[in-house]
């Protein structure tokens, strides 16, 4: 299984400043900036730096909001050249005092040599994985070219499953060349296909009617909250191989039922040693995540570390970032790392009130039921028993209590 590596991260607390008239959308925006050695350092240092400032300082943040209140901005930075020479800013809820000072602080010129943009998203990507709390997500990529291996690659794919709304900025290069301006038709790739979300210049891109705020405010208005998360959990093991595909098929037509509006759709998968978490993401994000990932062929029987798996649900879970949470979990318990721990964590993570459903694909289960019992509180409805099932079968299966429980979620 790739591994996805976490890093090590701090929220910053400043003091508060009094409370001002600024938009009240609660949203997180990245701002990828070119930082190659095809960028002015002057413009970097001072436009590129005034663009940034401008965008934020339009928006609330925590001190400008109710204590406890979610109704601010999150913003992070990330300056990109070639694959190996970056730096970031990561999300975080921040003071605008403190996020000024970041900005000041990070937006001074390195030459990161040949730049892709593709390496930029690269970044956000990480950024999202690791620190994003809301699915109100805004990517701003400032370039003075984008290619069309920027379109084709990958990472463009994955940036726009995670991200609704991208946008598009131009700026003149080093040698006074702006071919954003020149020919945008890359650039609208990027900015999924909206023409009407890539800007020429920065000025453009700052225009009170037309420009980046405005287009936010459409996109997400005030008062539009995080109502459901969907996590999906997978087991990659021997014992599961078989199943994996199944399950995909399954959830896939399953989401054709679940409410997609403001809710967020998550994967997890689980072998014997680790965990890959992905971030929240809209529902066609999750379809091509399962579609797209690599599960390992194993050949020999291993222990799932489930307890791992329940813990790091819990986790999520306990962020509170969405007011429903459904959780569906492929396991089985024919083999088990820790009998006593797995047990402790199915219970903590039963605790957190979610709906959780198991398809269960144990053959001779070691527990004898018991870890599947816990974590949905004895509720047989909620077991699956979908060892030896078809797709349809199981879809079947599903179609029982599984996706009529999931599809009642509102807010």
């Amino acid at each position: 299984m790739r591994f996805l590596l976490l890093f090590l991260f701090l929220f910053s607390t400043f003091g508060s400043s009094e409370s001002q008239n600024h938009l009240c959308e609660q949203v997180e925006i990245i701002f990828v900036i070119d930082s190659s050695q095809a960028t002015n350092e002057t413009f970097y240092n001072n436009d590129l730096k005034n663009f940034v400032k401008s965008i934020s300082n339009a928006f609330s943040f925590v001190d400008d909001v109710e204590h406890g209140s979610q109704d601010h901005a999150r913003f992070a930075i990330a300056s990109y050249g070639d694959t190996y020479h970056f730096k970031f800013e990561f999300l975080r809820d921040e003071t605008r005092q403190g996020w000024s000072s970041i900005v000041d602080r990070h937006m001074v010129y390195k030459n990161f040599g040949l730049g892709a943009a593709t390496n930029g998203l690269d970044i956000a990507e990480q950024i999202l994985t690791i620190g994003s709390k809301d699915m109100n997500r805004v990517v701003i990529l400032a370039t003075s070219i984008v290619t069309q291996n920027d379109v084709d690659d990958t990472m463009t794919r994955y940036i726009h499953d995670l991200v609704p709304v991208i946008f598009g900025v131009g700026f003149p290069n080093i040698s006074g060349v702006n071919s954003v301006a020149q020919d945008n038709t890359n650039m609208i790739k990027i900015a999924q296909n909206r023409q009407d979300w890539v800007y020429n210049t920065i000025d453009d891109a700052l225009k009170a009617k037309t420009g980046i705020t405005s287009k936010i405010v459409e996109a997400y208005p005030c008062g539009t909250v995080q109502c459901s998360g969907f996590i999906f959990a997978v087991e990659d093991t021997f014992q599961s191989n078989s199943s994996i595909k199944n399950f995909i098929s399954s959830i896939n037509k399953s989401l054709d039922s679940l409410p997609k509006t403001n809710n967020g759709f998550q994967l997890l998968v689980v072998d014997d040693s680790q965990l890959e978490l992905f971030p929240f993401e809209p529902a066609p994000g999750l379809v091509d995540r399962m579609n797209n990932f690599w599960f390992e062929p194993v050949f020999t029987p291993e222990a799932p570390r489930l307890d791992m798996l329940f813990r790091d649900i819990r986790s999520v879970i306990n962020q509170k970032e969405f007011k429903n949470y459904g959780v569906v979990i492929l396991a089985e318990t024919d083999y088990i790392h820790s009998q006593s721990s797995t047990q402790t964590e199915a219970g903590r993570l039963a605790d957190t009130g979610a709906q959780i459903f198991v398809i269960d694909i144990s053959i001779n289960p070691q527990d004898g039921g018991a870890i599947f019992n816990a974590i949905t509180k004895n509720q047989a409805d909620h077991i699956i028993k979908g060892a030896g099932l078809n797709a349809d079968q199981l879809f079947a299966e599903m179609q029982k209590t599984l996706i009529p429980t999931l599809s009642g979620f509102s807010c």
